[in-house]
């Protein structure tokens, strides 16, 4: 999501809203740069 162009805040807010997940912008960059990697 943050390679389409989504900020970490609309990341963490569309997980809130539809997944009912709480989470932190840090924890959502950091999975971004461990796995982002495989989404290519």
């Amino acid at each position: 999501m943050h390679n389409d162009g989504m900020s970490f805040a609309d990341i963490k807010n569309h997980l809130l809203q539809y997944d009912n997940v709480k989470i932190s912008k840090e924890a959502i960059r950091k999975w971004c740069k461990k796995y982002g990697l495989f989404l290519k």
